[in-house]
């Protein structure tokens, strides 16, 4: 058997470009099947949540597995008994009894490791005897080396790659947090404001209003209002439209926002004097 490295390259470089497990995992079988004979297999990686070892791809209709009634630790048959135990490659060239519904008759179980840590099992079956053999032994082991490291790459960038979902969804969450409190910060900037406003205009109007109120009574009295007392009343009503006139054009010189104490519970806009 020969394991041809550069492949599994490829795939490291396929990883880059895709996420999908999937397709990942098919395109290892297939570069799997230029190196030796296998007519199924079934590839288990361990999750890490629940330390249980979950079928990630598979090749063939049945699930390649002996011994599958036994439960162990991290799964069942073979591949349970080999991850919960730390056991190394086994190799089956054939089998004294047959198994009719077994599907099989060379089986081999492989860990996959990488920096002492168990990633899962890859397990392969051949319909024929003596088509795995203790010969190969070191090629096995390097196939499992290699499929693990893949996997680790693998389960490392779906790592990043959620890690990069939870701070783009973070992100959105400050930037949405950021425009409600500069929106808060505006109408808060628009009620100050229009405090200001009133305060400054209210009693130039008021004494517009007043001023007017006197002016239609006695006019409509008839008392013979005097030219000059009319004169005078309209100067009063021309001062207030002038101050109200002056705070407008104050308005247009505020810069920045300075706040002053209007009540116990409010806060006004300090409007500039005119210099």
């Amino acid at each position: 058997m020969s394991i041809n490295l550069a492949m599994f390259r490829k795939i490291s470089q396929f990883i880059q470009s895709s996420l999908n497990s999937d397709d990942i995992y098919h395109a290892i079988f297939e570069i799997i099947d230029t190196a030796l004979d296998f007519d199924s297999a079934t590839l288990y990686i361990l999750n890490e949540e629940t330390d249980v070892l979950d079928i990630a791809c598979q090749k063939g209709e049945s699930v390649i597995e002996l011994a599958q009634e036994f439960q162990f630790g991290k799964g069942h048959g073979i591949s349970g008994w080999i991850s919960s135990y730390n056991k190394e490659t086994l190799i089956f060239s054939s089998f004294t009894k047959s198994k009719v519904d077994r599907g099989f008759k060379s089986f081999v179980s492989i860990p996959l490791i990488t920096e002492n840590r168990l990633l899962g099992v890859l397990n392969l079956g051949h319909k024929e005897e003596d088509k795995f053999s203790d010969d190969d032994r070191d090629a096995f082991i390097v196939l499992g080396t290699q499929v693990a490291l893949i996997a680790d790459t693998l389960r490392l960038q779906q790592k990043i790659n959620l890690k990069n979902d939870e701070l783009n969804y973070s992100m959105k969450e400050l930037q949405q947090s950021q425009s409600d409190l500069v929106n808060k910060e505006r109408l808060a900037a628009i009620g100050e404001l229009v405090v200001s406003v009133n305060h400054e205009i209210n009693n130039p109007l008021s004494a517009i209003i007043g001023f007017l109120g006197i002016l239609m009574r006695r006019l409509d009295a008839d008392e013979g209002i005097e030219k000059s007392e009319i004169l005078k009343i309209l100067e009063k009503i021309k001062d207030s439209g002038m101050k109200i006139k002056d705070v407008t054009h104050r308005l247009t010189l505020i810069q920045e926002i300075q706040l002053e104490q209007y009540s116990k519970k409010t806060r006004m806009t300090k409007i500039p004097e005119n210099k």
